[in-house]
């Protein structure tokens, strides 16, 4: 902490005196100046008439005790010898240089003594909790590469030990669809940072359904003032989502929307409790009707989701008989090779056909 607050001192010092030509005076130091009044007129001075402020602020910090003037320096070649900022101070008075005397001891620092073993350590200790919160927790999708943070892929490829954590690359992405076809764009988030971000390019923020209950992403994502669709938990009545809708419309969101999505029926089973959907439109002026994650079978395939496709037209009919007044589909041109939640995915070629029957 000691260190932290020498480098901030010296950088609002800095800063406020206008002190960027610190490297122009600091090699024909003389006696510190140790009086606080007498400083702060140098400085007014130095500033006024644009002469460097090295002497002052040298004096300010040798006034705080932040470095040690060494008074064997013409001797030993260094002028500091108290702090790691000495090692700064010594590289830019030597070399007249505040670029190069910068480098050079953060070169110094690095490679030399126990200070370089320690910031190997850290670096390494730092890519070790990168590889365990990041890949492991990443799933690729062509180029892009997203978070699922409630779940985790032990048998992740060796190359994305180098993921650089970048999501502009898919809002790209995202955007450019947006302006190519006039669509308004949808996709969920997983923690609350992400709606900040997301917001400039996505119509309507996604809560999904495991995490309609996070208080913190719900108001992130209404504080962006755009269309918050929550998805209902799997273990939650169609009444309970009445709070969730409640604190997202409190917190800003220009429409909250409610999707139903089914619920857990024993174990790897899905059933759907359509009354839901009435009951959700005492309070929702827009229910959406989930209709391919409602057929889905989690963890049915063991390792992956299965589901049961063929009957997604009639959940999308049986929702409108309720009074659904949206609905959502995950569609592929080849469910079979799709990379997630194919066993449950509407053929492409299928779509056209069951969006006209709602109409």
């Amino acid at each position: 902490m000691k260190y932290i607050m020498n480098v901030l001192t010296v950088f609002v010092v800095g800063i406020v005196a206008g002190g960027y030509s610190l490297s122009t005076g600091l090699g024909t130091i003389g006696t510190a100046n140790n009086d606080p009044a007498a400083i702060q007129a140098q400085l007014i001075t130095d500033r006024a008439t644009g002469k460097s402020n090295a002497q002052s602020i040298e004096d300010f910090l040798v006034s705080q005790e932040i470095v040690k003037v060494n008074t064997d320096r013409l001797t030993t070649g260094q002028q500091y010898t108290k702090g790691v900022l000495s090692v700064f101070f010594n590289q830019i008075s030597t070399s007249g240089s505040l670029t190069y005397g910068v480098l050079n001891g953060i070169n110094t620092l690095v490679f030399k003594g126990s200070i370089g073993r320690a910031v190997v350590i850290f670096i390494f200790s730092v890519v070790l909790m990168l590889f365990n919160i990041f890949v492991k927790n990443v799933i690729t999708v062509g180029k892009c590469r997203y978070f699922l943070e409630h779940r985790r892929y032990a048998d992740t490829k060796g190359d994305t030990l180098l993921f650089v954590y970048k999501y502009e690359e898919g809002l790209n992405m995202l955007a450019e669809i947006k302006a190519r076809h006039g669509l308004r764009i949808t996709t969920d988030i997983h923690e609350a940072w992400q709606a900040e971000v997301v917001a400039p390019v996505i119509d309507i923020i996604q809560i999904p359904a495991l995490l309609c209950r996070q208080t913190d992403i719900i108001v992130a994502a209404a504080r962006q003032h755009t269309i918050v669709n929550i998805k209902k938990g799997q273990f939650l009545s169609g009444e309970d989502m009445r709070h969730a809708y409640n604190k997202a419309l409190k917190s800003g969101a220009r429409e909250v929307w409610v999707t139903e999505r089914g619920n857990m029926f024993g174990y790897n089973n899905l059933v759907v409790d359509f009354r839901n959907i009435s009951k959700m439109r005492t309070f929702a002026s827009t229910v959406i009707m989930d209709c391919t994650h409602s057929v889905q079978r989690p963890g049915g395939a063991i390792s992956t989701s299965m589901g049961d496709s063929e009957y997604i037209p009639a959940m999308a009919l049986a929702a409108k008989a309720f009074g659904a007044n949206g609905y959502f589909f995950e569609v592929h041109p080849t469910p079979e090779r799709a990379l997630c939640d194919g066993g449950n995915m509407l053929p492409l070629n299928e779509l056209e056909n069951v969006v006209l029957k709602l109409l």
